[in-house]
């Protein structure tokens, strides 16, 4: 009996473990998508022509990782984390898009919709560590902070 209950620890740390570094690199890289599209918006608010090539092959890698990991997600995840996780999935794909797909200078309205777009993401970022806190058994997560952000829209037009 005590072999037995020594194996289901060692399975629930196992999975706890497993768990924690796919939430982690997942929220990472959702991170680091978000950071390729501001530079991309800034990139385009400046003066043609813009040289996306690179943060596009960047942007591309991190995609791939995503999706891996996403799928990993779906294996280990109970349904509402995997709900979070698929949403969160595509905000960044939103802002991707916005950011990166064109090589057109960025209007005005382009800019309210992706800082319109970039708040769903960082809800959906929310949402998706409080999701992933509540399977480990955690309480909600901290907000995340405007500095992880860039400062509000309204410092962040003015500063490009």
């Amino acid at each position: 009996m005590s072999l037995y209950l020594t194996g289901k620890r060692e399975e629930r740390r196992w999975r706890r473990d497993a768990l924690f570094s796919t939430y982690q690199r997942f929220i990472q890289l959702s991170f680091e998508r978000s950071l390729k599209a501001v530079l991309g918006i800034k990139v385009r608010r400046g003066t043609p022509p813009f040289d996306l090539e690179e943060l596009v092959d960047e942007e591309w890698l991190l995609h791939r990782e995503y999706d891996g990991i996403l799928t990993s997600l779906r294996l280990l995840g109970v349904s509402d984390m995997v709900h979070a996780a698929e949403i969160l999935h595509k905000r960044d794909q939103e802002q991707v898009e916005l950011a990166l797909r064109s090589e057109e200078v960025v209007t005005d309205i382009d800019f309210e919709t992706f800082e319109r777009k970039r708040e769903e993401n960082r809800q959906a970022k929310h949402s998706m560590l409080d999701a992933a806190r509540a399977t480990l058994g955690l309480g909600a997560a901290a907000p995340i902070d405007d500095i992880f952000w860039a400062g509000p829209p309204t410092e962040l037009r003015g500063s490009w």
